[in-house]
């Protein structure tokens, strides 16, 4: 069982905001300006757009390996003294909304995973986290990361609209 933890297919077009993407200092720099909370323990690493991140189309991943579906996928094991390190496409960085939207799901997957495991005694079967993040399941995490970037966006657009 692949599990893929991955921002793709948002809904909404981003707006540009510079010919040139700018590098991972700057987009920490951005998210933590529009609230998103990027601390130290998140590594921001960018790639090339034809690099397939998780295995698939994503812009954005944090997360991308095989286990057995009854397996044991512990906490400390995808995170490592809580830290977690997220691949975002280079093209991201050309938007400061695509920045924000797709930061602000994979944080939120990668907080929201953290207090699952918690809550779980810090492991679970890895059937059962595929069930927490995979595609096209309403309600899931990856489902409401997509909700919650997608209420970043707004916001973002509300306040700039007010200037």
């Amino acid at each position: 069982m692949h599990l893929a933890g991955a921002a793709k297919g948002p809904s909404h077009d981003y707006r540009l905001d510079r010919k040139h993407p700018v590098g991972h200092k700057v987009a920490r720099r951005i998210a933590n300006s529009h609230g998103l909370v990027v601390d130290e323990l998140i590594a921001i690493v960018r790639e090339k757009d034809t690099t397939p991140l998780a295995g698939t189309n994503a812009h954005a991943s944090y997360l991308s390996r095989r286990f057995d579906p009854n397996e044991v996928v512990r906490c400390q094991d995808l995170f490592p003294e809580g830290r977690a390190c997220i691949f975002v496409h280079r093209s991201v960085f050309l938007s400061d909304e695509s920045i924000v939207a797709h930061l602000t799901h994979e944080l939120y997957e990668i907080q929201d995973i953290k207090k699952a495991m918690a809550d779980a005694g810090g492991f679970m079967n890895a059937r059962d986290f595929h069930e927490l993040i995979r595609e096209g399941k309403r309600g899931n995490l990856h489902d409401l990361a997509w909700d919650e970037a997608n209420r970043a966006v707004e916001e973002m657009r509300r306040r700039k609209a007010k200037v």
